[in-house]
């Protein structure tokens, strides 16, 4: 029910009260009639559940779901995506929600913001919590030219990773409060296209959290054993902090500074994961350490390679940087040795 105002021209609803299924709104509305539909809005909406929305993006070209399967081996899809429901609107919207809900996540009040003119639509959010933490985020899309262009920001504090990552990227082995800052952009028509164009940077960090199937307490180990390739999927590695910043050129991820401190092991680590191949091509240093408040603890370090597809990861240690320095530098690896025997004695204490 509302006050209704109606010309030729067009249609505006005062004091509003508005349900369509399960959704329900009260404000004001105005739809300019003359030409494409021009709406103006300022609602508040009760708490959305999205999940609906996004069933026709899931299903395939013949309207069928695709069939279970493990993300990490799927390839990016083709298929165009239709962006032209955006040319047959404009609109000027503020929405405040009580929050909405999607594939299982819960997020909180927040004002959404949303103008679209012409194709192109620009949208955020402000501040909402989720998951124990904070978010907020912003996109534009536009979809004027044949090729749409696309760019995304958001920040988070203080979320909890494992839940997000489990439910959005499928993601279940990373765990820790994140505070994260990440802005990309992209162009293409189709999933495999934007993930080739994706560019940005950002940076993440977490906290007090462990990392599944990669034990780098074991792997700093390993110089002791007889060890020379191993698989990902056993042990984990708990941690105080872990992370770094990030570029991203045309799909690959480039990091040069990840820093891990842990209550047995630090390391140091660079490298890459191309996007589009999902792959991995990654250098970590680990070294024993008594303390997570040790800076630049002492002992063997040896090059660890993390290589492969997704879904198929492997770690191996690189003995023969070990040696080479050794040759190099003889005296600095009687100290590293050194340094690592005492070191090794208090990593014991501790554990006692």
């Amino acid at each position: 029910k509302s006050n209704a105002i109606a010309s030729p021209a067009k249609l505006a609803l005062k004091e509003a009260e508005l349900s369509l299924d399960e959704i329900k709104a009260s404000g004001d509305v105005t739809v300019g009639l003359k030409g494409k539909p021009d709406i103006y809005a300022r609602l508040a909406m009760d708490k959305l559940a999205l999940d609906r929305f996004t069933e026709g993006a899931a299903a395939g070209a013949d309207g069928a779901k695709p069939a279970a399967a493990d993300t990490a081996s799927r390839e990016w899809s083709s298929d165009p995506i239709d962006f032209s429901a955006l040319k047959q609107v404009n609109a000027d919207l503020v929405l405040k929600t009580e929050g909405f809900s999607l594939k299982g996540a819960d997020v909180g009040p927040s004002t959404l913001t949303v103008k679209i003119e012409d194709g192109n639509m620009q949208a955020s959010s402000s501040e909402a919590s989720l998951f124990d933490g904070k978010f907020s985020s912003s996109v534009n899309l536009n979809a004027q030219s044949s090729t749409p262009t696309m760019a995304f920001k958001f920040d988070m504090d203080g979320v909890q990773a494992k839940p997000v990552l489990t439910t959005f990227a499928h993601f279940k082995k990373l765990s820790g409060a994140a505070d994260a800052k990440i802005a990309v952009t992209s162009s293409g028509q189709s999933q495999k296209a934007i993930i080739s164009n994706l560019t940005g940077n950002g940076s993440v960090i977490f906290r007090d959290g462990s990392l599944e199937g990669i034990d780098l307490v074991n792997i700093a180990k390993m110089i002791q054993s007889r060890l020379t390739d191993m698989g990902v999927g056993e042990g984990k590695t708990d941690f105080v902090s872990l992370g770094g910043t990030f570029t991203i050129t045309q799909g690959v991820a480039t990091n040069n500074d990840l820093g891990m401190k842990g209550p047995l092991v630090q390391a140091t680590g660079q490298g890459q994961v191309d996007l589009q191949q999902k792959r991995v091509d990654y250098r970590v240093v680990p070294v024993l350490t008594a303390s997570s408040a040790v800076e630049g603890a002492s002992g063997i370090r040896v090059p660890v390679d993390i290589k492969g597809h997704f879904d198929n990861i492997k770690i191996k240690p690189d003995y023969g940087s070990l040696i080479q320095d050794a040759i190099n530098n003889p005296d600095a690896i009687k100290g590293t040795l050194k340094g690592a025997k005492e070191q090794l004695k208090d990593v014991k204490g501790s554990l006692k």
